[in-house]
C-alpha cells in the first residue's frame, strides 16, 4: 500500500511540475526572442540614425564647400583681368574695356607724366580661365610724387619727404611710412637675428650654406617694341647655393637665375622726367638708409666682398649704357642643375615646358623618369602703354579727403606684438 501511495504522489507531483517547467522554458524563449528583436530594432534604428547624420553632414559639407567655392570664384571674377594684346585691349569684370594705344614720343621732359603699366602672365587651363591672365595699374608722376594705383589700392612715393604712402580707396583711408622707418625695420630684423644667434650659436653652424651672387648684363638686338625704337638688354642675376645644409635637406644643388629681358627706348615722351625722378628717389632712399645699422652692415658686409664689389662695379658700368625708359620687360625665373651651363637661348625660346623636369626643379629632388635640365619655372611680362604728357588733375596725388590711420606696424607695436 505504501508503494502504491508513493507512486501516486510521484505521478501527481510530476504532472504538476511538468507544466511549470515548460512554462518557464517558454518564457525564457519568449524573452530571448524579444531581446533579439529589440536588439535588431535598436540596431536598425541606430543604423538609420547614422545614415541620416552622415547624409546631413555630407549635405552641410557640400553646401559649405559650394558656398566657399562660389565666394572664391566671385572674388576672382570680380578681380579678373584679361590682357588681349592681339586686339590691344584690357578687359576687367565690371569695368569698361581699356583700349591700349601707342605711347607719345615727345617731349623728353614734361611737368606731367602718366601711363598704364600692364603685367601679363600665363596660367594653365582652368586656373587661367578663373583668374584671367594679367593685371594693370595707372601711374601718375608730377613733381616729386609718383602714384601707382589700381581700382582699390594705391601707393604714393614722395621723394621730397622720403616717404611712401599706402592708400585704401575702398575704405577712404591711408597710412604712411618714411624711408627711415623701413631702415629701422631692417635694423630691428638684424638685431633680432643677432640675438637669436647669440641665444643659439649652433644656428650659424647649421646654416652652413655658401651663397654666391653674380650679375651679367648683355646687349641684344634692336627693334620696334610698343611702337618705339628700342634696344634689347638682358640682366642676368645668378644665385648659386651649395653646402652641407642644402645637401642634407635635399635642396637644389645648382643655380637659380633671374633673367630680365628689358627693352629700353629713347623714343618716348617723358624719359628725362622719369629718369630725374628715379635719381631723386634713389638719393632720398640712400640718405635714409645710410644712417642705419643695416645700411652700414650692407656696405661693410656684402659690398665689401671683393667678388660682389667687382660684379656690382661692372654691372654699374654696363647699366649706364641702358639709356632711356624701359618700355617692356620680360622676366624669367630659371633653375639650372649643378654641372650644367646656363643657356639664354633656351630661356627665350618658345619650347614647351617639360612638366616632369619642372616638378623636379621645384622639389629640388630627383623625380623618377625626369631628366635634370634647365627649366623656366615661371615667366611674366610687364609693359608700358598709353603714355602721355598731357596734364592731369593734381588732386589725383592729394589724399587730404582720406582718413589717416595707424600703419600695420604701429598697430602691432600698440598691442605689444600680440
Amino acid at each position: 500500500m505504501k508503494f502504491a501511495a508513493t507512486l501516486t504522489l510521484l505521478v501527481l507531483a510530476t504532472a504538476t511540475l511538468l507544466p511549470v517547467e515548460a512554462d518557464a522554458q517558454l518564457r525564457r524563449l519568449r524573452q530571448r526572442i524579444q531581446d533579439r528583436a529589440e536588439d535588431r530594432v535598436e540596431q536598425r534604428a541606430e543604423d538609420e540614425l547614422n545614415r541620416q547624420v552622415d547624409k546631413a553632414v555630407d549635405k552641410a559639407f557640400d553646401s559649405a564647400v559650394n558656398s566657399f567655392s562660389g565666394m572664391l570664384s566671385d572674388a576672382f571674377t570680380s578681380n579678373k583681368t584679361t590682357v588681349d594684346e592681339e586686339n590691344n585691349v584690357i578687359r576687367s569684370e565690371g569695368q569698361e574695356d581699356i583700349a591700349l594705344v601707342a605711347n607719345q614720343t615727345s617731349p623728353a621732359r614734361s611737368e606731367y607724366l602718366s601711363y598704364i603699366e600692364v603685367t601679363s602672365y600665363d596660367l594653365p587651363g582652368a586656373l587661367g580661365d578663373l583668374m584671367g591672365n594679367g593685371e594693370y595699374s595707372r601711374v601718375f608722376l608730377h613733381g616729386d610724387k609718383m602714384l601707382t594705383r589700381d581700382l582699390s589700392t594705391g601707393s604714393l612715393v614722395d621723394a621730397g619727404t622720403a616717404s611712401m604712402m599706402f592708400i585704401d580707396y575702398e575704405n577712404s583711408s591711408y597710412w604712411t611710412h618714411s624711408f627711415a622707418d623701413f631702415g629701422e625695420m631692417m635694423d630691428s630684423a638684424q638685431r633680432t637675428q643677432a640675438e637669436a644667434m647669440q641665444a643659439d650659436p649652433g644656428q650659424s653652424q647649421d646654416a652652413n650654406v655658401d651663397v654666391t651672387v653674380k650679375m651679367d648684363i648683355r646687349q641684344g638686338e634692336s627693334g620696334v617694341v610698343r611702337g618705339s625704337n628700342s634696344r634689347q638688354h638682358f640682366i642676368i642675376v645668378e644665385t648659386e647655393m651649395a653646402g652641407d645644409q642644402t645637401q642634407q635637406q635635399g635642396g637644389l644643388q645648382g643655380g637659380i637665375f633671374m633673367v630680365s629681358e628689358v627693352w629700353m627706348t629713347e623714343d618716348i615722351a617723358g624719359r628725362d622726367t622719369y629718369r630725374e625722378f628715379g635719381e631723386q628717389l634713389a638719393a632720398a632712399m640712400g640718405g635714409a638708409f645710410d644712417g642705419t645699422e643695416a645700411g652700414q652692415s650692407l656696405k661693410s658686409g656684402m659690398l665689401a666682398d671683393a667678388r660682389v664689389g667687382a660684379a656690382m662695379e661692372k654691372a654699374a658700368e654696363e647699366l649706364q649704357d641702358m639709356q632711356g625708359l624701359p618700355v617692356e620687360t620680360r622676366s624669367y625665373l630659371v633653375t639650372v642643375p649643378e654641372g650644367q651651363e646656363f643657356d639664354l637661348d633656351l630661356v627665350t625660346s618658345d619650347e614647351e615646358m617639360d612638366m616632369a623636369a619642372w616638378a623636379a626643379s621645384m622639389s629640388g629632388e630627383p623625380v623618377e623618369g625626369a631628366e635634370q635640365k634647365q627649366v623656366t619655372i615661371m615667366s611674366w611680362k610687364t609693359f608700358i602703354s598709353n603714355l602721355s604728357t598731357d596734364p592731369f588733375d593734381p588732386e589725383v596725388l592729394d589724399v587730404s579727403d582720406l582718413s589717416p590711420m595707424a600703419s600695420p606696424l604701429e598697430q602691432l607695436g600698440s598691442t605689444g606684438g600680440r
